[in-house]
């Protein structure tokens, strides 16, 4: 079976060929050549719909599996404090199994932000977004701005 790329470089060279002879089998040729074509489209259309069924059915797998990851990494956290908690209370900073060596030690030092208006500017970070938004009304208004530019590109819908 041909490409279409196959299928639309005969369409081509068969339309090239159309000033020079004027027949009926170049009008089957046509034709038949046309079939193929929209035979090959609407076979890469049911192969996209199932595509994007499975990217949908992966979003959603994702979504389960990143909130079963978010559930274990609490229980996770949990079982560690809870852990701490009695060794502290056990005033017993190490312990010793068969498997494992348990102990408790400190972490490095960290900040803990109290009121974020009273941090002076010196230690704030600007976040800069840019406005795609007004840049795009700017263009389309005329207004000329310096390292954008307005494009407009095609897509393939399937109804």
């Amino acid at each position: 079976m041909q490409t279409l790329y196959e299928l639309t470089e005969q369409y081509r060279e068969l339309l090239e060929l159309a000033e020079e002879n004027d027949s009926s089998a170049f009008q089957d040729t046509l034709e038949s050549l046309e079939d193929a074509i929209e035979d090959k489209a609407e076979k890469m259309a049911y192969v996209m719909q199932e595509i994007d069924g499975d990217i949908k059915l992966l979003g959603d797998e994702i979504k389960r599996l990143q909130g079963r990851k978010k559930s274990l990494e609490s229980n996770l956290k949990r079982m560690k404090d809870y852990l701490l908690d009695e060794l502290e209370k056990l005033d017993k900073p190490k312990g010793k199994t068969a498997r494992f060596t348990i102990y408790t030690q400190n972490n490095p030092e960290s900040i803990e932000i109290e009121n974020e208006e009273l941090i002076p500017d010196r230690y704030k970070i600007p976040k800069y977004t840019i406005d795609r938004k007004g840049i795009k009304e700017s263009l389309s208004n005329g207004k000329a701005i310096e390292g954008v530019r307005l494009t407009q590109t095609k897509g393939v819908r399937i109804k």
